[in-house]
């Protein structure tokens, strides 16, 4: 395969950030119309076939990618652990994961002789949120785009921002301005001492919002009505989520603790929503796009993936998830269309990896499949 298409997301991140950096000179009395901040937005485990499936039902930013955007085809990851930690590193670096040092979310290290996680780093602590665990990018042995961006335009701003940390910290690379993950326990983002020492005013301001508590009492129903997800299959599915709550509605208990909540919190759309408020929030605050330097955002949506391991790719909830990323992109893109002008940024959308679908579904469809489990073959 040519290693074109493994770099094509970075590759089209690169183009864009070229059109923003090169020829900074521009004719007297004219004014400068160049793009000035690229976003790069990754969806955790969005399939191909998402865009066409659903096709008749977005109205909003994937509707306005697919009809206004270039669309490739055979863009895809050729290397062997598409797992998140390896997807998001390969599409920040351009370099496979044997060059770029990620080869797992976790594997075993020879040397230390005990499991790492790729992005673990108990030597930088976490700043906000439950302050446990620490993070940044040691890991990772190559440099990223808004690395090479930085070198060749040190006042340019970088921002990372994802539910998960690996995917956070893995786009952002090693000198971003900021990276900023979601933390389970408290439902806040947080950072780790590697990028700041005090969490940025713009993000704790957002967490003191306390936005995600809105959502408690509304819980996860349709988006559209019940017809809407025949491109689906039943919303009773019993290999969805063990065979636990497996049909809508899915309401959040009232009765358990705080950090309880914001635990079943990230494995809603929700969460992809709070996300994408708080790049809202970064590009405003950090004036991102806003004068002729130019500027890179890195989104990462992360409850996809949550959600496609629960309920399966061919899920309602699967599909509801995109319905509804379909409306929180295109407030995304109004808000930034309003600050910085439509023509004034470029969009990127990518996935770190897909998902096979439920052999369950494939009986359904004919094909011969089935689930071994583990524990018989570990025997």
């Amino acid at each position: 395969m040519n290693s074109r298409y493994l770099r094509l997301a970075v590759h089209l991140s690169i183009s864009s950030l070229i059109a923003l950096c090169l020829c900074t000179q521009k004719t007297a009395g004219t004014e400068d119309q160049r793009p000035r901040l690229a976003v790069v937005i990754v969806v955790d485990q969005m399939r191909a076939d998402y865009l066409t499936r659903f096709a008749s039902l977005y109205t909003g930013g994937l509707a306005r990618l697919a009809r206004s955007g270039t669309v490739f085809t055979n863009a895809y990851h050729n290397h062997a652990a598409t797992e998140t930690a390896v997807g998001h590193a390969t599409i920040s670096t351009g370099c496979y994961p044997a060059r770029h040092g990620i080869v797992g979310n976790s594997w075993y290290d020879q040397e230390l002789r005990k499991p790492v996680t790729a992005v673990g780093d108990s030597g930088c602590p976490v700043v906000g949120g439950s302050g446990k665990g620490g993070a940044s990018p040691h890991n990772l042995l190559r440099t990223t785009v808004g690395d090479w961006l930085k070198t060749f335009s040190p006042q340019s701003k970088v921002y990372s921002v994802a539910l998960k940390d690996r995917s956070a910290i893995l786009m952002g690379g090693r000198h971003p301005n900021g990276a900023y993950w979601y933390d389970r326990t408290t439902g806040d983002y947080v950072t780790s001492t590697y990028y700041e020492d005090t969490l940025s005013s713009t993000v704790r301001a957002f967490d003191d919002q306390r936005l995600i508590d809105s959502f408690r009492t509304q819980g996860w129903r349709h988006l559209l009505p019940d017809t809407a997800y025949s491109l689906s299959h039943a919303d009773s599915f019993v290999a969805e989520s063990d065979g636990n709550h497996i049909t809508f509605p899915h309401l959040f208990d009232s009765s358990v603790q705080p950090k309880e909540y914001y635990a079943a919190f990230y494995s809603t759309p929700f969460a992809d929503q709070l996300t994408l408020k708080l790049a809202e929030k970064i590009a405003n605050e950090f004036q991102l796009g806003r004068d002729s330097i130019p500027d890179l955002l890195w989104i990462s949506c992360s409850a996809a993936d949550a959600i496609g391991h629960i309920y399966g790719p061919d899920s309602q909830e699967a599909q509801d998830y995109y319905l509804r990323l379909d409306r929180y992109l295109d407030t995304f893109f109004t808000a930034l269309d309003s600050a910085i002008g439509p023509d004034m940024y470029v969009v990127v959308l990518t996935a770190d990896h897909g998902a096979m679908t439920m052999p369950e579904d494939l009986a359904a469809q004919g094909i011969r499949g089935g689930r071994i489990s583990l524990d018989s073959v570990a025997q």
